[in-house]
């Protein structure tokens, strides 16, 4: 016989002389094949598994006939379990999304989680956790959840979920509405992380405002709007931390107001009922007359229009002067009088002054697109140009008028 066949022919009958001694290694038994493990010596293989939460499987076999193994778990067949064995961690600010899982059961699903979810965290029926949790929501939360399927059937396990603290966060969550051509500043403030800051902008601030080195949004806003923009922040660990927040600046247009002809006068010194108003002198009526009403401030263009409080009108009665657009003049919708002023005019004497005005007192009220109205009495000096320079020049100037 030859020698190599006779060997291999002793070692075939030596591994079936193991396989029906039983002494066959375990590991050595296909998944699942019973038989192997029984002439293995395992008759109990699997039920330390199913009885003992301490012992782990491996694979289905360790868990029996009727069983399967799931994450070192061995569940019944066919039968409703959860499948989610722990919950990842929440960082607060930041948003989380976490769906919960079950083996089995007859569809549709639904969900019930008892205890108290962090503060911006919600679920829903499908057992769906989302939200952002807050700030001040750091901590362990420890809940039970239970699922409930179309036949009955209903399952539960116990978890804690945990929610940490931001490695960086930009806590400016808003930012304070400006003015058009008023001076602006806002500091965006950050939390944890580890200084000095580096601070990024991504997309446009309302122009003339810009973002310093050290988060410091600054400058004189040129127009009205509302504009959103993305801030970023790194910080100076290693690895870098990084936070972002969306936010937005609204700019406002100035308070509508009346500007000011050659000089104005706070007519509540005259009267208290009066107060919020003052008397704009315009130039004086020489001639065929044509002069523009001016206004600042609000959302132009504005719309003027001859205006007649009945307050005003009785407290300036009582000074002797009527209050009404002289015949002749016209007021357009653009702010324009223009025409030749004809009537007798009003006289009077600025109180606490030698100075006699005489001349013609009418009210307008300005209207800008935003519905915002101001209301401004005007005087249309009927003297001699040279007369009012002479005055003027004797008082020294503008400045040193006492009004």
């Amino acid at each position: 016989m030859n020698k190599r066949f006779a060997f291999t022919a002793l070692l075939a009958l030596a591994m079936l002389a193991v396989s029906c001694s039983g002494e066959i290694p375990a590991a050595d038994c296909a998944d699942g094949d019973a038989d192997c493990q029984k002439k293995a010596g395992n008759d109990n293989w699997g039920l330390d598994a199913i009885t003992d939460p301490n012992v782990e499987c491996t694979v289905n076999l360790h868990c029996g006939d009727g069983h399967f193994c799931y994450e070192g778990k061995c569940y019944e067949e066919k039968v409703l379990a959860i499948k989610t064995l722990t919950l990842p961690p929440a960082i607060a600010e930041n948003s989380y999304d976490f769906q919960f899982e079950a083996f089995y059961g007859v569809e549709p699903l639904e969900w019930l989680i008892v205890g108290t979810l962090p503060e911006g965290l919600k679920y829903d029926m499908f057992g769906h956790v989302t939200g952002t949790p807050v700030l001040d929501s750091v901590g362990e939360y420890p809940l039970k959840v239970t699922v409930f399927d179309a036949a009955g059937a209903q399952a539960s396990a116990t978890y804690v979920l945990t929610v940490k603290e931001p490695n960086l966060y930009i806590t400016t969550k808003e930012l304070p509405t400006g003015q058009q051509n008023a001076e602006y500043s806002a500091q965006i403030e950050v939390a944890f992380g580890t200084a000095p800051f580096q601070w990024r902008l991504v997309g446009e601030l309302p122009p003339g405002l810009n973002l310093s080195e050290s988060g410091l949004i600054s400058g004189v806003p040129e127009i009205i709007g509302t504009f959103t923009f993305t801030i970023k922040v790194y910080d100076s660990s290693d690895p870098v931390n990084s936070a972002s927040r969306e936010l937005s600046i609204t700019i406002d247009p100035l308070p509508l107001k009346i500007k000011a002809g050659i000089f104005s006068y706070d007519l509540s010194k005259i009267n208290q009922a009066l107060s919020g108003y003052s008397l704009s002198i315009l130039m004086p009526a020489i001639g065929n007359y044509k002069i523009q009403l001016g206004a600042e401030g609000g959302l132009p263009p504005y719309t003027w229009a001859e205006d007649n409080n009945p307050i005003v009108s009785l407290a300036m009665t009582f000074l002797g002067i009527s209050v009404a657009m002289p015949e002749g003049l016209t007021l357009s919708e653009s702010g324009v009088i223009s025409g030749t002023p004809s009537g007798e005019p009003s006289s009077f004497t600025i109180p606490g002054t030698q100075i006699a005005l005489k001349g013609y007192i009418f009210m307008a009220t300005v209207t800008d697109q935003n519905g915002d109205t101001a209301t401004g009495l005007f005087l249309i000096p009927v003297i001699d140009l040279n007369d009012l320079l002479g005055l003027l020049g004797g008082l020294g100037g503008l400045g040193n008028l006492p009004f």
